[in-house]
């Protein structure tokens, strides 16, 4: 027989995923998003137009700091990956959810930190 208590764990765990989901989804919209405004912002407002017909559109360039920011990102997440390690191992084998926490934390403030900025230096 299924208890009351049971009922509220699922509820909860149900309610605990879907929370996860949409604020990854908000987030990667928020990305995604600004993935289309930088081409807009350096191409058309600021006027980073092509060098030559042949040659790679200049506009296309704030990629690259996208680029180094998430290389510098997968190389903290193997960092923390080892330091996770050596948690888990010494709490007998059983996850330790706050030793992910802080790349979480520098991430999310980063984040925040470039879109405010990059808002701000906008010539709109």
């Amino acid at each position: 027989m299924v208890s009351t208590a049971d009922v509220a764990a699922h509820r909860e765990t149900r309610s605990t995923v879907c929370q996860v989901y949409a604020d990854f989804d908000l987030s990667s919209a928020i990305l995604y998003a600004s993935l289309e405004s930088f081409a807009f912002e350096y191409g058309v407002l600021r006027g980073w137009g092509p060098v030559r017909k042949t040659a790679t559109i200049v506009s296309q360039l704030p990629f690259l700091s996208l680029l180094l920011g998430c290389l510098f990102a997968a190389a903290g997440n193997i960092f923390n990956n080892i330091y996770y390690g050596k948690k888990f191992v010494a709490n007998h084998f059983k996850p330790v959810p706050e030793a992910r926490l802080p790349p979480t934390m520098v991430g999310g403030f980063a984040f925040t930190a470039s879109l405010f900025l990059f808002g701000c230096k906008s010539p709109l």
